[in-house]
């Protein structure tokens, strides 16, 4: 079918990370501290602030495990989930990557997944592997 226009830049990747029909776990690509778990469109989302400040990933669209929780320190040791085994029909589950630089203060209990795009104080760093194209639907 056709494809449906975006509200907002995808700005990040997305990973289907999936081995012989199994959906793999979901590691942080480096240390830090979870400020933030919100719904998204397709699961949850975790917001994890690198160490030092200034800079966060948000993993996407995820089946978070019960232990990622705000205040929680993760290492690369930590799972945090594996993609949302969601029902949409347009995309196949997978984990959404974007990185963020914080230049402000961020009250994480209240940032939607619609309206992320929309704040001053988070601005997204384009993840460019050099594929080219739009970067698909998440």
């Amino acid at each position: 079918g056709a494809r449906r226009a975006r509200r907002a830049p995808h700005e990040g990747i997305d990973l289907v990370p999936e081995i012989e029909g199994r959906l793999v776990e979901i590691y942080p690509v480096e240390p830090g501290v979870v400020v933030g778990v919100l719904p998204d469109y397709l699961g949850r989302t975790a917001a994890v602030a690198r160490d030092g400040g200034g800079w966060c990933w948000l993993y996407a669209h995820l089946e978070l495990d019960g232990a990622v929780k705000v205040g929680e320190r993760v290492g690369c040791e930590t799972r945090l989930g594996c993609p949302s085994r969601h029902s949409s029909s347009s995309c196949p589950p997978h984990a959404h990557l974007s990185l963020l630089r914080v230049s402000g203060e961020v009250e994480w209990a209240e940032v939607q997944w619609a309206t992320i795009h929309t704040l001053e104080a988070l601005q997204f760093v384009p993840l460019d592997l050099g594929g080219g194209g739009d970067g698909g639907g998440g």
